[in-house]
């Protein structure tokens, strides 16, 4: 196994990780790993629409990462302005009022 092989399949195990996520912070974090771990396996394989793809998905990983992370109350909420209420998020506001 050669150490592209190796960045693939770690790339895949942190994609089927995503899934599993309900930490928006941590799903942006395992994202990027796998969009870097992709980006080696594309570049090891020479699969350009792969490494265009991953290196698409960085910056826009990195830019709601830093959103979050930048507004305590959307780590509260565990969501971005401007998206709907998850129910969650619905039911403890009315649950406080």
């Amino acid at each position: 196994m050669t150490i592209f092989d190796f960045a693939g399949y770690l790339a895949c195990a942190l994609v089927f990780m995503a899934f599993y996520m309900k930490d928006i912070v941590l799903l942006r974090l395992v994202g990027l790993g796998s969009n870097i771990a992709f980006i080696v396996y594309a570049f090891g394989y020479e699969l350009a629409p792969v490494a265009v793809l991953h290196l698409a998905l960085i910056p826009i990983n990195c830019w709601r990462l830093w959103q979050m992370l930048a507004n305590p109350r959307v780590l509260a909420r565990d969501e971005l302005p401007g998206q709907p209420m998850s129910i969650q998020a619905s039911t403890h506001r009315q649950a406080r009022s």
